[in-house]
């Protein structure tokens, strides 16, 4: 297989696991959302992100067949029957992504060519604000205590500017900064605004967002990628809310505070364009959705504090990843056996077993020395067979791997080579894909007789179960009316 149709693989057993995390999450989001847990329900967010970007089902699958055929062979051996597919997809896929990074760099350029201005006096005055309740989270405990460290100042580095924003925004850069529109605050307004959006960039809200714009660049074309953006905003909202009215960066009454919503939802203008996606790519904001706005006062005022400690969060945290691990590998492991059945398809007939075999099976030597074929090295005569052995250093010579190429005549079938294999073992047959033609068979004759064997025009790998200790037969047959050319390998007894 090539890295197009490898990718391909990695990207939907990601998108499966992706898909499974999400459902696990609004399970437990569901929950905690009855229980007012929405800090542990954002944090779990966070954590089922990572399903969607390590691969764990495709490295498991592959250290799977790596373990039962010795070598990356057949990574799934099934998997070459979609090969001309998963390339057809493979560049599908990367247009899709080229245009979603074209549009995150228009976005972001029309970001960075937003004009910033600091002449403001309320700008001034929140700049002081964010920088104090910035320092505040770096050096207080868990009880309030300032701890002080001399010398040191290690908390988040903020600036605060005045620009062309419909509401209040925090967005990333080299220095975060809070983007105030150019509208008049009162100093008790101002002071809940600042303590919104520096709760947004101390909780990692813009990386978070970064980390969504990745996922909907490489999973561009799955639905729950954009319906993630959404859940994000509004759980992330809700903790902010939640934080600037209990959690005692600043005192404030939360009507007073659902009253400044209210308010920016009614006067804020459509100054910055939308339509280029900058706000909902890389700005965490007020957000005064009117769709939103009377779940949100619902829930700040139904809000009853639940503050848990660290190792409940702890708990919850490793019982949704162990829930989620487990259930996403089940249900990858289960895709991967389907396809499996469903493509890798064995045939079996009964056949007259002779000495006699119509190929004559020779190695191929250059320059003295035998060596194994190449694409360019096919025997001119028909129903001749090139072969070559590998054998591994740590097994016998009943262990190895066989490579053959040979020049079928038409309606012409036999034995290639005889092979001892033993029972327990998996056999991995392979045919090269460029070499794939119909109407031709290959397989093995068992001990009893029967001939297992696949189609090729169904499928190029082939996974044959020894139950029995014994010699086989590597059987090909052209059932077409013209000459062909196979060539493959033959993995067995490798991988004990």
């Amino acid at each position: 297989m090539n890295w197009m149709s490898n990718g391909m693989l990695l990207i939907f057993t990601n998108a499966i696991a992706g898909t499974i995390a999400y459902g696990c999450w609004k399970l437990f989001a569901l929950a905690m959302k009855k229980a007012g847990m929405y800090m542990a329900g954002r944090r779990l967010f966070c954590v089922m992100l990572f399903f969607w970007l390590i691969p764990a089902n495709y490295i498991l699958m592959a250290m799977r067949y790596y373990k039962k055929d010795g070598a990356w062979y057949g990574l799934p051996y099934h998997a070459d029957v979609f090969w001309p597919l998963l390339n057809g997809l493979a560049c599908l896929w990367l247009a899709g992504m080229f245009i979603n990074i074209c549009q995150i760099l228009f976005a972001l350029y029309h970001l960075k060519a937003l004009p910033l201005s600091r002449q403001r006096s309320s700008v001034s005055a929140a700049g002081k604000m964010a920088k104090s309740m910035a320092f505040d989270a770096w050096a207080r405990d868990d009880h309030g205590n300032l701890q002080l460290y001399p010398g040191f100042n290690w908390s988040e580095d903020i600036s605060v500017y005045c620009a062309p924003v419909p509401v209040p925004a925090a967005c990333p850069g080299l220095r975060t900064k809070i983007l105030l529109p150019p509208s008049s605050y009162e100093p008790e307004e101002l002071q809940m605004v600042v303590a919104h959006e520096v709760s947004h960039i101390l909780r990692g809200d813009l990386k978070v967002r970064c980390c969504l714009l990745l996922l909907r660049t490489i999973f561009w074309f799955h639905p729950l990628v954009y319906r993630m953006f959404d859940d994000f905003e509004y759980w992330s909202e809700i903790s902010c809310d939640i934080d600037v009215c209990y959690g005692g960066r600043i005192a404030v009454e939360p009507k007073k505070y659902l009253a400044l919503l209210l308010s920016i939802s009614e006067s804020s203008a459509r100054i910055f364009n939308d339509r280029i996606y900058a706000r909902k790519y890389f700005m965490s904001d007020l957000s005064p959705d009117a769709r939103r706005l009377k779940q949100r006062f619902q829930e700040i005022l139904g809000y009853k504090q639940r503050k848990l400690d660290k190792t409940m969060n702890a708990v919850l945290t490793i019982l949704f990843i162990s829930v989620g691990v487990i259930v996403t590998l089940l249900a990858g492991g289960f895709a991967e056996r389907a396809v499996a059945r469903g493509i890798d398809t064995e045939h079996m007939m009964s056949l007259e077993i002779t000495d006699e075999s119509p190929f004559l099976v020779t190695n191929y030597v250059s320059d003295g020395v035998i060596r194994s074929w190449s694409l360019e090295c096919v025997p001119e005569n028909e129903n001749t067979f090139y072969r070559y052995y590998e054998y591994t250093k740590d097994y016998d010579k009943t262990d190895g791997i066989y490579w053959f190429m040979g020049n079928v005549g038409a309606k012409n079938g036999g034995c290639v080579q005889y092979v001892y294999f033993t029972a327990g073992q998996t056999v991995t047959l392979y045919t090269e894909p460029s070499l794939r033609q119909d109407g031709v068979i290959a397989g093995f004759i068992y001990p009893d007789g029967c001939l297992h064997y696949i189609c090729l025009e169904e499928a190029v790998y082939g996974s044959f179960e020894i139950q029995e200790s014994g010699i086989y037969q590597l059987y090909v047959e052209n059932t077409s009316e013209q000459p062909i050319v196979i060539g493959g390998s033959v993995m067995y007894n490798v991988g004990k």
